[in-house]
Formats: structure tokens, sequence, C-alpha cells
């Protein structure tokens, strides 16, 4: 398969997780729907790495770049809380998350440009300026 392929199936399990993250919002505190997610999602790993191991994919790990995983575990439990908050809150998923989606867009293309000195088309800064306009449209309503 594809990179694309990939990207549709990560894109519908996000999708699943933002329904059930916004339909039990306001059961589970912030930080204890946390602890669940990410406790399921651990016992996901390891379940996909033993079938990945099994289907003969190295299990890489660069003890140098520890602290980037580690990073992005911080960011993600801090994002988790902070979504979750959103929706107890009331933020509706059709307005939340697009909301979400678009800022995180945004900060991704600006990471992505400044410290992996990535390149920015013509198509993909309309792309960009399009999730900004449409950002500033979906905060207004």
């Amino acid at each position: 398969m594809q990179w694309i392929h990939f990207a549709i199936l990560a894109g519908t399990s996000y999708g699943v997780y933002n329904f059930f993250t916004k339909i039990t919002a306001d059961k589970f505190s912030p930080t204890v729907s946390l602890m669940i997610i990410t406790g399921t999602a651990f016992i996901v790993s390891i379940i996909g790495t033993l079938i990945l191991r099994s289907l003969g994919y190295p299990l890489l790990f660069d003890k140098s770049s520890l602290h980037k995983p580690i990073l992005s575990g911080i960011f993600y439990g801090t994002a988790v809380i902070f979504y979750v908050i959103m929706f107890s809150k009331g933020a509706p998923l059709s307005l939340g998350n697009p909301l979400v989606s678009a800022l995180l867009t945004i900060v991704v293309t600006i990471l992505s440009v400044v410290f992996l000195r990535e390149s920015l088309n013509p198509a993909r800064i309309i792309g960009l300026v399009t999730v900004i306009i449409g950002f500033f449209i979906l905060a207004r309503s």
C-alpha cells in the first residue's frame, strides 16, 4: 500500500477517536480520560508491535533520539486534556474538531517549513491560506 492509503486509514481512525472522545467528554475528568485513552493505546501498540515483528518489520530504537517521542507524548497528552475540556464545555464535535484540525494544520506547516526545511509550492500555499480563512470563518460561527 502507498502512503495515501495509510493517510486514509489514519484519518478515519482519528475521526472515530474524535467521535468517542466527544461523546464521553462529560463522563470522565480530562486526566482520567487521557489515562484510559493512552492506556488502551499502549495495549494496541504492544499488539501492533508483536504483529509487525511477526511480519518481519524491524524493531528500531535510537537512544540518541529518545527525547523526541517523549516530547511528542507530552504534547499529545496535553492536547488530549485540552481537547476533552473543550468538549466537556459544550463544543460541538462538528465545530470543535475542524477548528482544532485547522490550527493543527497551520502549526504543523509552520514547524515543517521552519525546522524541517520543507518547501511550500503555490498549491500548498493556497491550501494553507484556505485553511486559515476556514479557521476564522468557523471560529465566528
